[in-house]
């Protein structure tokens, strides 16, 4: 399985906080196989969004977790159309969080290409209203097969 597909992806109007999001999250790692303990992701989650904002503006958060419990490099997507508080750059509502899993050891540093790569393609602002006007995981992996991660 690669670092993103179409399992990756959740469409959901019913959670509306930050903390359930995470949760949730952590919740499918586990299912999905790409960890082996949700209280691990989610605590590596919330230790980052301790450190600052992972809200980068626009709609748009990117939460990550480093933890041994992951597996290899894997990216979640979570789309919601009602606005989530999420602390962020420009104080604006969340509703798309692209959360990156990653393992402790990760000598290359994956993650942080994979962030660079994705923070620099959300700075496009046609690729960012293609982004939110998605329905469907499959129109969303083809916005993010040009990224190549």
């Amino acid at each position: 399985m690669g670092v993103l597909s179409s399992s990756h992806i959740f469409f959901n109007n019913e959670l509306k906080e930050k903390k359930d999001i995470i949760r949730f999250l952590a919740e499918q790692s586990v299912a999905l196989g790409i960890s082996g303990n949700a209280k691990e992701v989610y605590d590596g989650f919330m230790e980052r969004e301790a450190m600052g904002p992972t809200g980068i503006g626009g709609g748009i958060a990117v939460p990550h977790a480093k933890t041994d419990s992951v597996g290899e490099v894997s990216v979640l997507i979570f789309k919601s159309e009602i606005p989530v508080t999420w602390e962020s750059f420009d104080d604006g509502p969340v509703y798309l969080a692209i959360a990156l899993l990653v393992p402790k050891e990760n000598p290359d540093n994956i993650h942080l290409q994979i962030l660079s790569t994705v923070t620099r393609k959300l700075v496009n602002e046609e690729f960012k209203k293609n982004l939110f006007q998605t329905g469907t995981a499959d129109e969303i992996m083809e916005l993010f097969k040009e990224l190549n991660i």
